[in-house]
Formats: structure tokens, C-alpha cells, sequence
């Protein structure tokens, strides 16, 4: 990989690690602390799991460092969102 290219990968791994450290463990904690996934849907945190995993997956297959660890925390956090989404609509409060 050329420097320019590194560069420009290595400062497309910091803003997406950036927007994804803004507001996803903030989402996490929010869902945490308030036990309700009122107004969250499992369809749409389904998509963008399914979309940043084929994206790591894609990132892996073709050895692509920037790929790989740009998807690494969105697929962390939004498996993480997804499993506290259907988890705190399927509980049954008593």
C-alpha cells in the first residue's frame, strides 16, 4: 500500500472508530439504564449487523487492515445494541 493510501485508510479507521465510540456505548448505556427498547426496532439493528459483519467478513477475505478494523466495534456495539433490543422487549415484567 502506498502512504498516501495508508494515510487515507488510517484516517478512515479513526472516523469510523470515532462516530461508533460517540454513539453506540451510549446507546448501550441508555438501554441499560432505563431497561426499554421502547422505540427501537430489531429489524433495523439487524440490518446494520448483518451489514458491518459482511463488511469484516469482506475485510477479512481480501486482507484489508482498514476494512477489518473499521468494522471490528460496529460489529461489537451493534451486536451488543441488537442482544439488549430483544432482550428487554421479550422480558416480562412482573
Amino acid at each position: 500500500m502506498d502512504p498516501i493510501t495508508s494515510t487515507l485508510a488510517t484516517l478512515a479507521i479513526g472516523i469510523n472508530w470515532a462516530v461508533v465510540l460517540a454513539g453506540m456505548p451510549h446507546q448501550v448505556y441508555t438501554l441499560f439504564k432505563t431497561k426499554s427498547a421502547k422505540g427501537l426496532s430489531v429489524v433495523t439493528f439487524s440490518r446494520y449487523l448483518i451489514a458491518f459483519l459482511c463488511g469484516l467478513l469482506y475485510g477479512i477475505d481480501i486482507d484489508n487492515a482498514p476494512l477489518i478494523y473499521g468494522n471490528i466495534p460496529t460489529v461489537f456495539f451493534s451486536a451488543i445494541i441488537l442482544g439488549q433490543i430483544v432482550y428487554y422487549k421479550n422480558r416480562k415484567t412482573t
